[in-house]
């Protein structure tokens, strides 16, 4: 019986990783990238039920991003085999652009 376990196991972990991608939306690929941020964020029965937003302003003050990245890793693939499925969570990375000189002049001025 063991070894039907691990056979199953071996199959569900080879199946949730043949999954992974990785969508990546850039505002404007010329912006230098600054800061990057990450957040999980919650999907269920195998990635199909379930929509996020992510407000960004948390992250990039007044809400200027760089790009935005969407996909899994090793952990969120973990996680989705552990629960079969039916919790699989994402990563969403957030990249600031990197500030200006005359920002980073101010920034620097004012601490």
């Amino acid at each position: 019986m063991n070894r039907v376990h691990l056979k199953v196991l071996l199959l569900a972990a080879t199946l949730a990783s043949s999954g992974c991608y990785r969508a990546t939306f850039y505002r404007d690929p010329s912006v230098s990238k600054g800061e990057t941020h990450d957040q999980w964020t919650n999907f269920y029965v195998l990635g199909l039920v379930g929509t996020q937003k992510v407000d960004v302003r948390p992250f990039c003050p007044g809400g200027d991003i760089a790009a935005v990245q969407t996909g899994g890793n090793f952990a969120t693939g973990l996680v989705s085999v552990v629960t079969i499925g039916i919790y699989t969570p994402r990563k969403v990375y957030v990249t600031c652009p990197a500030p200006t000189s005359a920002q980073a002049r101010w920034e620097t001025s004012a601490k």
